[in-house]
């Protein structure tokens, strides 16, 4: 889908003598648009990227929060001193806990609270009087308190009352008036079972019978729901309570009952080597970031950032920039988002290519709040069993803020940033970093908006960097041509040309640009006189006055006689990066801009009859359809992924063959290339590009006719399009981004050569020959997307006639849970106006409209399809998926064994306690364990607490040999009643072989089997192994059971293995669950021992 972000406006300050053809640089925007001074009101303006004195540290900072005008942080380390300190000199004492006032920078000398240990995170209470400090210290102000304290804000004394004691790391915190919430590593609080989730009450520190669990790893960040009913909580778990969260996850704040969060049905990472690191919340969206240690065999599948519904965890977008994310802030009441991490690679979301080996990380970046784009093919980061790259979901902007950090050495991790927070005015962060924008400063930095900050940061580089070239290929004209500079913070720059030393610039113009993205401004000075020498100066500079000057070039103007008609004109108004009219005799093919002339191959012939009107016309190249008939770019040329290609042809060929492409090879035939516009075997265009994948677009008609026609081909943040003769005649939506490699990385910028006439193209289905046959005149290409109307323009300057445009459709779409709402307001017509708008949904669903609502009957990825027609009859489609999930399933029991008990199996971690009704049973701390002593032992429970008529019940059960004799049995038991109970029994036989089987029992226990007993296939038990046993029993008269039992290691099967119903009188009712051993009278290696672990059940539908 197009992006749906506000474009930028066509900005132009000219100040052109009457000797002067000049015109602005109109720019499309992409997925990067906003700076500290945007010119659009639509755009969000990020703070400055000026790093402010701050007072630094000598250590880490993990955490900080801001209380009025104060900041407070909490870290590792010793000392504090002043901005501008070496490390080392005017040291302050300080024990991992400091304060300094958010306007100056400067340490607050007054609060010194000390701390034994690292503190990973602190908050403040609602009303700021108080801060909560959760880390890895025992000693507070030099009292015992162990991992979690309270603190008086003003002072710094420990308030005495709060002692929760959990037995290990404390990570994060959230409160409210009257309850604190805190998670970690421990297992245990004051003594309680508390499985990495806790409560106490604000008032008095008691700790409350709250009881949630994370399983089995530990909780990193939590957030609370505007109305304090939620407590969203993240980490590297994969349950809580039992239930799937795989590192995300709701829970009541009065209950501790899992609540649905459809964030963990998308964002999925978990274990100890990756998880969700943080949670950011404006009131609406709550963000969360991620890492991955793909080396260390992580799972999970996003190193980015996402945003979803506070209240549903629907994810809104995903930000796909690869490299781990470790902190964001969500910045309420502002429209951007602030991360710190170490991204390398944002491609996927038309960000920079990979930076790795060439640049460096970017350890801070901002984006937008809102949705703009879809995420483009990509090579998906790490091996996930969803498979996820995350192709086709909607995606904020990456804004035009890249604040420079050094990473430090304090953890050992060569990071730089570890926490971002802030208000209105301010971002700060804190971490290990060196130095910020080259300057000392460590630990600690502000930064600020642009009316509180220094605005220092200009233009780029070094002055040969923006060097210009400079030619005269008309009589008494200057093509002037230089490459654009890059800001950290503003994406549109000024830039001046100044000829012969004057003060007044001969040209002005602003253009956009990205480090990574450098397109080429050009601009023609007209009636000079002939013979004359001319130096050109081009300055750039910000919207702060800071500014950069290239070195000076000298040019003498020519006396020729070639034509600058009024469509030459009209090409160079609108700033092609390179322009080669090919009308020349002989010799190198010039181009107009200045840049780089063309070597042209000897079978070419030159100087035939030209595209244009006679008054127009320099003549064109004819091409043979052979290698040695091509144009070879003698020059790398910089491209990005915002570009056009342009040209007019005339062929009346049946093999086909490149008209202009990009390749990696300067003459002979490429290895790599893209961006190529080809004319197949049966006379259609096709424009293709490869994002790691080929995507092209095709025209309904062939132009093999013998006559002259106009391509234009482009690639924006709105998709791949293709113009021929002034008309939209294909286009698609969901790519916004070329090949992510080429030859010779310069900086952050893909380079090559342009080739015209002839190039590989195997890689192309739509493609026929290599080589074209035909004549071909006025090819440029430009830095940017060029508009409708442009390409309108240059086809009717030519003495064209466009034809009723297409329509472009283009829609956003929002999915919340099991419903989709889809926007198709950003789909437009160049020439006319939208009369009809048409949706289908995938499932068979249609609707009308330019907005529409659709409801999924199942969770899935559903392809939705825009049909729109406009006022002239012509129709165009715009597709993209999007992906459902049905609400999570509330738990009403769960257990993971977390505990220790000696006899019995005590409380479980959601259902109430366990009734053992026979046997010797256990705790060990990870998991439930049935002791079967003697041949013929039966071990049962039974969960009283968790009843229903429809009820899932699952768990993991390992034995630790396998039975000898008969084997033994493992009974889990889906209904419970007075009257009897429901069972699926699974056995273990001494063979390894384990079979299913579905029975029905009376009050007496009498076994009456359902089904026959199926042989699980492909599973052979082995000692220790888990095995997954689930049985559902839904509904009553009838009542309708369904087994089915898998290997641990193994994914879950989607048939099940044993089904059934049954409407026995006495079980046609609420049940409650439970699970039982049984060892044969014949097992002569008795005892044996049963482990149990990840016991859950759900309710069905």
């Amino acid at each position: 889908m197009r992006a749906d972000f506000p474009t930028l406006r066509r900005v132009v300050a000219a100040a052109a003598a009457a000797s002067l053809l000049a015109a602005g640089l109109a720019v499309a925007a992409g997925p990067a648009v906003a700076d500290t001074a945007p010119t659009d009101p639509g755009i969000p303006a990020t703070v400055a990227a000026d790093g402010l004195p701050t007072v630094q540290i000598d250590g880490v900072a993990w955490s900080q929060v801001i209380v009025g005008g104060t900041v407070y942080v909490a870290g590792q380390f010793t000392t504090a001193r002043p901005a501008g300190a070496a490390a080392g000199t005017s040291t302050t004492a300080r024990a991992n806990l400091l304060a300094y006032d958010l306007a100056s920078g400067e340490l607050i000398t007054s609060w010194a609270p000390t701390l034994n240990g690292p503190a990973y995170v602190i908050t403040a209470s609602p009303d700021g009087t108080r801060l909560y400090v959760g880390g890895d210290f025992t000693r507070v102000n030099g009292a015992t308190q162990n991992r979690f304290a309270v603190l008086n804000r003003a002072t710094g004394q420990r308030v005495t009352s709060f002692n929760p004691n959990p037995n290990a790391a404390v990570r994060a915190i959230a409160a409210t008036a009257s309850t604190v919430y805190f998670g970690g590593n421990f297992t245990t609080a004051n003594g309680n079972t508390r499985n990495r989730l806790a409560a106490v009450s604000a008032t008095t520190g008691a700790l409350l019978s709250w009881t949630a669990s994370a399983q089995s790893a530990q909780v990193e960040a939590m957030v609370l729901s505007p109305d304090n009913t939620r407590l969203i909580v993240a980490g590297r778990f994969e349950r809580l309570a039992g239930v799937a969260a795989r590192g995300s996850g709701a829970l009541s704040t009065t209950t501790a009952a899992v609540l649905p969060w459809a964030a963990n049905q998308v964002v999925q990472n978990y274990g100890y080597q990756a998880g969700v690191t943080s949670l950011s919340s404006d009131g609406t969206w709550v963000y969360g970031t991620g890492f991955i240690l793909v080396a260390a065999g992580g799972t999970g599948n996003l190193e980015g950032a996402f945003a979803a519904n506070v209240m549903t965890g629907a994810v809104r977008w995903i930000e796909d920039c690869h490299g781990d994310t470790y902190s964001v802030f969500a910045n309420p009441g502002g429209d951007a988002i602030y991360t710190v991490g170490h991204a390398y690679f944002c491609g996927n979301i038309g960000g920079y290519p990979e930076k790795t080996g060439f640049q460096g990380y970017a350890y801070a970046q901002a984006f937008s709040k809102q949705d703009v784009m879809t995420i483009t093919p990509g090579v998906p980061i790490v091996t996930h069993p969803s498979g996820t790259d995350w192709q086709g979901r909607r995606a904020p902007a990456l804004l035009d803020y890249f604040p420079a950090f050094t990473p430090g050495a304090a953890t050992g991790q060569g990071q730089a940033g570890w926490s971002v927070t802030g208000t209105a005015d301010y971002v700060v962060y804190g971490g290990e970093f060196l130095t910020v924008n080259g300057q000392p400063q460590q630990g600690l930095v502000r930064m600020a908006v642009s009316t509180l900050s220094t605005n220092d940061l200009g233009p780029q580089g070094s002055a040969n960097s923006l060097r210009p070239t400079a030619t005269s290929e008309a009589a008494g004209t200057v093509q002037v041509s230089w490459p654009t500079t890059s800001d950290p913070d503003n994406e549109r720059l000024t830039y001046q040309v100044f000829r012969d030393g004057g003060t007044t610039p001969v040209y002005e113009t602003t253009a956009q640009s990205l480090s990574w993205q450098l397109p080429r401004i050009s601009f023609t000075d007209t009636g000079l006189v002939e013979g004359a020498t001319h130096t050109y100066v081009v300055v750039a500079s910000d919207p702060f006055g800071n500014s950069l000057t290239s070195p000076s070039v000298t040019v003498t103007v020519s006396g020729g006689t070639a034509v600058l008609g009024a469509y030459a004109q009209q090409v160079l108004l609108d700033n092609p990066a390179g322009y080669w009219r090919l009308g020349e005799a002989d010799g190198n093919a010039q181009d107009w801009t200045g840049f780089a002339d063309s070597t042209v191959g000897a079978e070419v012939t030159r100087d035939v009859a030209g595209a244009l009107t006679p008054a127009d016309d320099d003549g064109a190249a004819q091409f043979a359809g052979t290698a040695a008939s091509r144009v070879y770019g003698s020059a790398q040329a910089t491209t990005s992924n915002r570009f056009s290609i342009e040209a007019w042809f005339r062929t009346t060929s049946t093999t086909g063959g490149k008209i202009v492409g990009f390749g990696d090879s300067r003459t002979g035939d490429s290895v790599l290339y893209d961006r190529d516009v080809l004319l197949g075997a049966d006379g259609r265009l096709t424009f293709g590009v490869n994002p790691n994948s080929l995507r092209t677009v095709t025209t309904p008609g062939a132009y093999n006719d013998g006559a002259w026609h106009h391509v234009v081909a482009t690639l924006s943040s709105a998709g791949q399009q293709l113009y021929v003769d002034g008309a939209l005649r294909a286009s698609r939506t969901d790519t916004v981004s070329s090949r992510s490699h080429s030859t010779g990385r310069q900086g952050q910028t893909f380079r090559g050569y342009w080739r015209i006439g002839g190039d590989s193209s195997a890689i192309w289905p739509e493609a026929g020959a290599p080589d074209f046959t035909g004549d071909i005149d006025e090819v440029a290409v430009y830095g940017r997307a060029l508009t409708a109307a442009q390409v309108a323009a240059h086809f009717t300057t030519a003495g064209g006639t466009p034809t009723n445009q297409d329509p472009v459709a283009s829609f956003a779409s929002t999915a919340d849970g099991l419903s989709v709402s889809v926007d198709a307001s950003a789909s437009a017509d160049p020439d006319g106006s939208i009369a009809g708008y048409d949706w289908t949904f995938g499932d068979g669903g249609t609707a009308t409209g330019v907005t529409a609502t659709h409801a999924y009957a199942a969770a899935g990825t559903y392809t939705v399809t825009l049909t729109v027609t406009d006022s002239g009859g012509a129709t165009a489609t715009a597709q993209g998926d999007v992906t459902v999930t049905a609400p999570a399933v509330p738990g009403i029991a769960a257990d993971a064994f977390g505990r220790t008990v000696d006899s019995g199996l005590g409380t479980a971690d959601l259902g109430g306690a366990w009734a053992t009704t026979a046997g010797a049973t256990s705790v060990t701390g990870t998991a439930g364990r049935l002791a079967l002593a003697s041949a013929g032992a039966t071990v049962s429970a039974r969960l009283p607490g968790a009843t229903g008529t429809s009820l899932r019940t699952q768990v993991t059960e390992s034995w630790d040999k396998r039975p000898a004799g008969s084997g033994g049995w493992f009974l889990l038991r889906g209904r419970i009643t007075t009257g009897g109970e429901y069972r699926l029994r699974v056995a273990h036989r001494a063979n390894g072989v384990v079979t299913a089987r579905l029975v029905r029992t009376t009050a007496a226990g009498v076994e009456t089997a359902l089904t026959p007993e199926v042989t699980v296939a492909g599973l052979t038990y082995t000692p220790g192994s888990g095995v997954v046993a689930v049985v559902e029993v839904t509904g009553t008269s009838p009542t309708t059971l369904r087994g089915k039992v898998w290997a641990s290691t193994s994914t879950e099967p989607t048939a099940w293995n044993v089904t059934a119903t049954d409407s026995t009188a006495a079980l046609q009712g609420s049940g409650h669950t439970g699970l039982a051993a049984l060892a044969s009278s014949s097992a002569t290696n008795v005892p044996v021992a049963v482990q149990i672990d990840d016991f859950s059940v759900t309710t069905i539908g």
